[in-house]
């Protein structure tokens, strides 16, 4: 589950009194033992679902529900030697279970419940997080935090390992342009960030990915730690990726966009990417349909990502590739929603170089046409210009014979 920077988590069960809600009531205490205290945990198979009514759906801190009133009788034993009982009646108010849209509504929530008393930090209250439905169980605490730029396959790889592993987490979106990630921790500004719930922070996508992989215990199946030969192929299919693809990539892309080197590399690098196809298709998956065997591991998420800059020139990978990257969609459940964004700045941007070739390929065809206008005019001057110097030449003799024969 992602829950969007900002948003508290879950569901907000603050008591306007002490002790918190506790909804069963303890059972009749044996002669000569100590009654329990009023408001003590019991078993949670005994307590019913704290709320059963509508969810609401806020936008501003002015949709606020009002609060529902439980009470909760109790039957305490206090005297141990006549076994007389009292009664005991706790009043808790809780706010029921809401979806919260944006960043503000939550904040201005959450001021709201605490100026009304409905919002106890000793008491472990929080507001609901992104996404969750009512009936559901609270979501567990999130790992961390992930700063991405939203169009960078760096970003996307270890934003997908997230959501394929099923973890809770806050994701961050960056635009490198205008904002900047710098702190004591990322001196360089690198995306992606990642900030673990422990203060820790890692940046660099493949040290991202590695990071919550060994720490966090993701699934084994996204980076194998049994299987050391495995693990190695996952390993250089990362680091070639990183020092030989990306590179090999920066010669074909559009310079304007991704500020590469020149166009005139375009050709040559067109070769190089040939050779990696054969290395994707012959060497990381000759034997299995993904780098990491039967289901994509970070060394796939890493690999996918960067093939699809593809979408952003004219060149067209092999049949082979082109197949892997559909199983890699396919084997996804978040691939279309977090990889769409990418494509489309890709066609864009391919679409753009195409308009941009055509209009220069027009220009030279007018200039071109324009050069020939041009010099057939200057043809047709020439042409005129000798006509009548020879017209002179010969009048100038025809007087000349004609003085000749006057005299």
């Amino acid at each position: 589950m992602v829950i969007p920077s900002g948003l508290p988590g879950p569901l907000l069960q603050s008591t306007a009194t002490n002790p918190p809600l506790n909804l069963s009531a303890p059972a009749p205490a044996e002669r000569g033992t100590a009654a329990p205290a009023v408001g003590s945990p019991t078993n949670a198979e005994d307590i019913p679902p704290v709320f059963n009514g509508p969810v609401y759906a806020l936008d501003s801190a002015q949709d606020l529900p009002q609060p529902v009133e439980i009470k909760q009788v109790q039957e305490v034993e206090v005297d141990p030697v006549t076994g007389r009982r009292h009664v005991v009646i706790t009043t808790t108010h809780i706010l029921p279970p809401m979806f919260i849209y944006s960043k503000d509504a939550a904040r201005q929530i959450t001021d709201a419940a605490e100026r009304s008393g409905l919002l106890d930090g000793e008491a472990g209250g929080h507001l609901p997080g992104a996404g969750q439905r009512e009936g559901e169980e609270p979501e567990e605490a999130i790992l961390g935090e992930l700063f991405v730029d939203r169009t960078a396959p760096d970003s996307l790889a270890p934003w997908l390992l997230l959501l394929e592993a099923g973890v809770a987490f806050s994701v961050h979106e960056v635009d490198p342009q205008v904002e900047s990630v710098e702190t004591l921790g990322n001196p360089s500004g690198v995306l992606p960030m990642w900030v673990d719930a422990d203060g820790s922070n890692i940046w660099g996508s493949h040290a991202v990915m590695r990071f919550l992989c060994d720490k966090h215990g993701l699934p084994l199946a996204l980076y194998p730690f049994d299987n050391l030969n495995l693990r190695g192929r996952v390993n250089v299919a990362l680091d070639w990726t990183r020092t030989v693809l990306v590179p090999h990539l920066a010669l074909v892309l559009d310079p304007e966009a991704y500020e590469r080197c020149d166009r005139d590399d375009a050709a040559s690098g067109k070769l190089l990417l040939d050779k990696d196809m054969k290395v994707i298709t012959k060497f990381f998956l000759q034997e299995t349909p993904f780098i990491g065997g039967d289901a994509p591991c970070i060394a796939d998420f890493s690999l996918a990502m960067q093939l699809l800059l593809l979408y952003a020139t004219d060149y067209l990978p092999p049949v082979d590739v082109r197949e892997y990257l559909h199983r890699c969609a396919d084997a996804c459940e978040h691939w279309n929603d977090l990889t769409t964004p990418l494509r489309d700045f890709c066609v864009a941007a391919h679409l753009a170089r195409v308009r941009l070739h055509t209009e220069r390929e027009q220009s030279l065809l007018n200039t071109s046409a324009r050069m020939q206008e041009e010099e057939l005019a200057q043809a047709q001057a020439e042409a005129q210009a000798k006509l009548l110097a020879e017209q002179q030449a010969l009048d100038a003799r025809m007087a000349e014979e004609k003085r000749r024969l006057d005299e």
